[in-house]
Formats: C-alpha cells, sequence, structure tokens
C-alpha cells in the first residue's frame, strides 16, 4: 500500500516513497511516507517501514516495523505467456465487465433512484 500522504488532525502530511531498481515488496506490505527501499533491497510479506526507515540496498527486511535480518524474499521464476493466453484473458475482463459489472451497477442505480408511489 503506498498512499504517499499521512492524515492527522486537520492536516495531511505528505512525503515520498522511493524503490530503486530490482527492490521487492512483499503482499500485503505498508510503506508510509519519507520512506526507501534500496536497489535489490526486499521487504517481506505483510511487513512495514514507518516514516523514515531505509532498507539498504541488497538487504532483505521483516516485520512490522520493518528490522534488518532474516530470510531473503523468494520470488517465483518468470513464465512465458504467449498472444493467445494474453488475448482470453483481456476477453475475459471485458465480458466480465458487459455482462456482470456494468449491469449489476445500472441494477444499483435504477433500484436507489426508484421512489415506490403512494
Amino acid at each position: 500500500m503506498l498512499t504517499g500522504y499521512h492524515a492527522q488532525p486537520g492536516v495531511i502530511r505528505t512525503g515520498f516513497v522511493h524503490i530503486g531498481a530490482g527492490a521487492v515488496v512483499g503482499d500485503n506490505s505498508v510503506l508510509d511516507i519519507n520512506t526507501e527501499i534500496g536497489a535489490g533491497g526486499q521487504l517481506g510479506h505483510a511487513s512495514s517501514l514507518h516514516p523514515g526507515q531505509v532498507v539498504p540496498a541488497g538487504e532483505s527486511w521483516h516485520g512490522s516495523p520493518a528490522q534488518a535480518g532474516g530470510v531473503p524474499v523468494v520470488l517465483p521464476d518468470a513464465c512465458r505467456v504467449g498472444r493467445a493466453r494474453r488475448f482470453r484473458f483481456v476477453l475475459g475482463q471485458l465480458l466480465t465487465m458487459v455482462f456482470f459489472i456494468a449491469p449489476l451497477g445500472l441494477g444499483i442505480a435504477i433500484g436507489s433512484a426508484w421512489q415506490p408511489s403512494d
């Protein structure tokens, strides 16, 4: 989650989030404002960087708040995806949007605007 701001009563504070080349951010991790992951650095799954924390280049951090050490994040092997698979995915997404999401949204809009007659 990268919001880029921190809300406090009466004020919104903004800050930077820097992710270096080849860095890995694990699933469900949170990076607060003014945080950085250096090139090749890793932030483990479900970990968080609090304001001002920096993961140095090439290091692996884990936890909440994140701390140095631990086992490096294991990345899955890359796989090749052909044109036919890409086409089927896009077609499936479009069909889902046209035949499910749009009618559902239209039904909700009509239902919320409908006023029963007395």
